[in-house]
C-alpha cells in the first residue's frame, strides 16, 4: 500500500473517530457537534476498518467520506466543505500549494548533492513539506510538536532534539521568519546545522534568496489548515492536540491533493491554470521549468 493510503487509514480516520468521541463525552444527548473544542492526544490509532464510498474520485476521500457518515458529521458539512470534496482548489489556493511544490524542488535538488545530508522539519506548519518527502521517497524527521512554547522550554526541547541525532550537514527547514526555533535547536543541541527558511532576513538562509513578497507567501502558508494545534509543554514533556474537525478534515482533503497533484501550477493574469513541469535543456545541460496549458 501506498503512503497515503496508510496514512488515511491509520492517522486520518482514527483521528475523526477519535475527535467524535471526545464530542460524544461532553455532549451525552447525541448534540456533540458543537462549536466547543475538545483536546484530543494526537495519537489516534485505527478503531475500524473502513469501506470507500462510492463517489469521490480517490479511495483516501471515499474512506474519509466513509468515516463522516459513520460518525454522524456528513449532514453537518456545509455545502461548501461537501463541495471541496470533489473539486480543485482555487487558483488563489493553487498559487499557495505551488509555492511549497517548488520550495520542496529546492530542498531536493540540495539533498541530491550530498546524500550524508539529513532534513529535519520542525514544527507543524512545514507539514506539507513531510507530505511531499513521502511521495519522492525522501529520508527526513517531521515533528510537528515543536513551537516557539516548546523551544523555550530547554528540557522539553532537548528530549525531542536528542532523537534527531544532528550533525553538521543535518539541514533544518522552517518557514521562517525570525529563526528562533533554529537557534534554540542548535542551543540546545550544541551542533550547529544548516538552516533554511522559505522567508527570512538573515542573510544566506532564505531558500530563494532576493525573493520579494516572500514573507506574505510565508504567512499565506502557515494559514493553512493543520492536523494538530500549537504544541505546548506539560511537566517538562512536549504535547500536542488535534485540530478541531474543520480543520483536520480540510487539512486531510489538502494531503490528499498534494499527493495525487504533485506538479507545481501556474495561473496566468488571465486566469488560466497553467502546470509546471520539469524539461532539461541540452544546451545548457540544465533542468528548467516550463509552463504548459492544463
Amino acid at each position: 500500500m501506498s503512503w497515503i493510503h496508510n496514512h488515511t487509514r491509520h492517522y486520518i480516520v482514527p483521528g475523526l473517530f477519535a475527535i467524535a468521541a471526545a464530542h460524544r463525552k461532553l455532549n451525552p444527548d447525541q448534540r456533540f457537534w458543537s462549536m466547543q473544542d475538545v483536546n484530543v492526544v494526537d495519537r489516534p490509532r485505527t478503531v475500524r476498518n473502513i469501506r470507500p464510498a462510492r463517489g469521490p474520485k480517490t479511495k483516501e476521500l471515499g474512506m474519509i467520506w466513509a468515516a463522516l457518515t459513520s460518525i454522524g458529521y456528513d449532514q453537518y458539512l456545509s455545502s461548501t466543505m461537501k463541495h471541496d470534496l470533489w473539486m480543485m482548489p482555487s487558483p488563489a489556493e493553487e498559487k499557495t500549494h505551488t509555492i511549497v511544490k517548488n520550495s520542496f524542488r529546492a530542498l531536493r535538488r540540495i539533498l541530491r548533492k550530498n546524500p550524508r545530508r539529513k532534513l529535519i522539519l520542525p514544527g507543524r506548519d512545514v507539514w506539507l513539506w513531510s507530505v511531499m518527502c513521502h511521495k519522492k521517497g525522501i529520508d527526513h524527521i517531521f515533528d510537528p510538536r515543536i513551537s516557539r512554547m516548546v523551544a523555550r522550554d530547554s528540557v522539553a526541547l532537548k528530549r525531542i532534539v536528542n532523537m534527531w541525532k544532528l550533525n553538521k550537514h543535518t539541514i533544518i527547514f522552517d518557514t521562517g521568519f525570525a529563526g528562533s526555533i533554529y537557534e534554540r535547536i542548535c542551543a540546545v543541541s550544541k551542533q550547529r546545522c544548516i538552516n533554511l527558511m522559505l522567508s527570512t532576513g538573515r542573510d544566506g538562509e532564505q531558500i530563494f534568496p532576493n525573493h520579494k513578497g516572500a514573507r506574505g507567501k510565508a504567512l499565506g502558508i502557515e494559514y493553512l489548515p493543520k492536523y494538530q494545534k500549537t504544541g505546548t509543554v506539560r511537566r517538562e514533556a512536549a504535547v500536542q492536540w488535534l485540530a478541531p474537525i474543520d480543520g483536520f478534515l480540510r487539512a486531510a482533503i489538502l494531503t490528499i491533493w498534494f499527493w495525487y497533484h504533485e506538479s507545481p501550477a501556474w495561473i496566468n493574469q488571465g486566469g488560466e491554470r497553467c502546470r509546471v513541469v520539469d524539461c532539461y535543456c541540452r544546451s545548457c545541460k540544465l533542468w528548467k521549468d516550463v509552463s504548459v496549458p492544463g
